[in-house]
């Protein structure tokens, strides 16, 4: 089974996601904010899943310094990363994708659109 980390600070967010992707047959994770998802990450709280769902506007860590961190973690630089983000910023999504996520979604999205995407990525 397909695994995703969902990586937001917005609780009710995560719980539609949840939703979302358990009913299209994957494997949920979460994380309330890039800190947190780093260290469940690099101290084998949990498996590393075949994708990241990153919101970009969170305490602690931001998405975009949670996504430099994983690109730099050999063991973790390989997991495909779609961020997420409230704000459609056309430099902030040439940012990302430079830093290297694979996609970078504007919410509100589709639920629809987001599997696409996400079944995109996983090829």
């Amino acid at each position: 089974m397909r695994s995703i980390l969902v990586v937001d600070d917005d609780v009710r967010h995560d719980k539609m996601m949840s939703f979302l992707l358990i009913s299209k047959g994957f494997e949920v994770e979460y994380a309330l904010s890039g800190k947190e998802a780093l260290e469940k990450l690099k101290n084998g709280t949990i498996v590393p899943p075949n994708l990241i769902l990153l919101d970009i506007m969170m305490p602690q860590m931001d998405g975009m310094e949670t996504l430099a961190e994983l690109k730099r973690d050999d063991a973790l630089k390989a997991i495909p990363v779609i961020m997420l983000t409230a704000v459609a910023d056309p430099e902030k999504k040439e940012k990302v994708l430079s830093i290297g996520a694979d996609d970078y979604i504007s919410k509100p999205f589709s639920p629809s659109n987001l599997i696409e995407r996400i079944n995109k990525v996983l090829g």
